[in-house]
């Protein structure tokens, strides 16, 4: 395999030294043949530096600076670990957990198989892509609000973190499906569209609003809530982050093309509102 054609190449080439430019080098460094040349750390280094929780649970051992970073499992890996072992057996062992864990993926999919055996998500009508987009815009709102908020707004709190997310996905839900039917099909905040799809061998007529429109008013209107909670916490939170504003300083030239893109966007936009 792999391990047998790097070793020849390295036989017939007799290099002084093999630097790695990219990922290869965790391939590489399973091979006993070149662990002399290769220009890296061992494996057991590369594997705790490239893993992210683990790079920054080190640099917190250290005393050095790190954002707060949580590893995001599948979902047999969070059932397993974070509900059935933690709630539901407590002192489960490890063959349990690795059947509780297989259970959880054969559910999974037969609940994913349900939803799509007769496409009861209408994934099929509208297309895999624009699916995604349309409903990963009612989460993106609030926790995009709860982020930019969090990481550069001292004086955000706790509470209006949580309200904004709850907000945030309630706003999207309501601009997708009943903001047209109270204000209409044209607002200053909106144009709907309407288009025709079948449904049961019978066509019918959908007005929706686009879903980059929803997630803006979505986002502003959190952003707005968020601001007048915290307006009325502490000046300061006292477990706010702190940034050194040096990172995101821009050049001139950057602050310049920034600003004409979005000039250009916004003549775009008002040119085919």
């Amino acid at each position: 395999g792999f391990s047998r054609i790097v070793s020849a190449l390295v036989e017939h080439i007799d290099p002084v030294a093999i630097i790695p430019a990219c990922e290869e080098v965790f391939h590489l460094a399973q091979v006993p043949a070149i662990t002399g040349r290769l220009f890296a750390p061992p494996l057991a280094a590369l594997e705790r530096l490239h893993a992210k929780s683990k790079f920054a649970a080190d640099c917190k051992a250290l005393g050095l600076p790190s954002p707060e970073t949580a590893r995001v499992e599948d979902s047999a890996t969070l059932f397993t670990f974070d509900i059935y072992k933690k709630y539901i057996n407590k002192d489960s062992d490890e063959k349990k957990m690795v059947w509780m864990g297989r259970m959880t993926v054969l559910i999974s999919m037969v609940i994913a198989i349900l939803f799509t055996w007769k496409d009861l998500l209408g994934i099929g009508g509208e297309g895999g892509f624009t699916f995604i987009q349309k409903y990963t815009g009612f989460i993106s709102p609030g926790v995009f609000a709860m982020f930019i908020l969090g990481m550069f707004w001292k004086r955000t709190t706790g509470t209006a973190a949580l309200v904004g997310l709850i907000l945030g996905f309630a706003l999207a839900i309501f601009f997708n499906n009943y903001a047209v039917s109270i204000f209409g099909k044209e607002t200053w905040m909106y144009t709907a569209f309407e288009y025709q799809k079948m449904e049961k061998g019978v066509v019918k007529t959908i007005v929706e609003i686009p879903f980059l429109i929803n997630m803006g008013w979505s986002f502003f209107i959190t952003v707005a809530a968020m601001v007048g909670i915290s307006l009325a916490g502490p000046k300061i939170n006292p477990k706010a982050f702190e940034i050194d504003s040096s990172m995101f300083k821009l050049r001139p030239t950057t602050i310049a093309l920034i600003v004409a893109t979005l000039l250009i966007l916004t003549l775009i936009y008002v040119r085919f509102w």
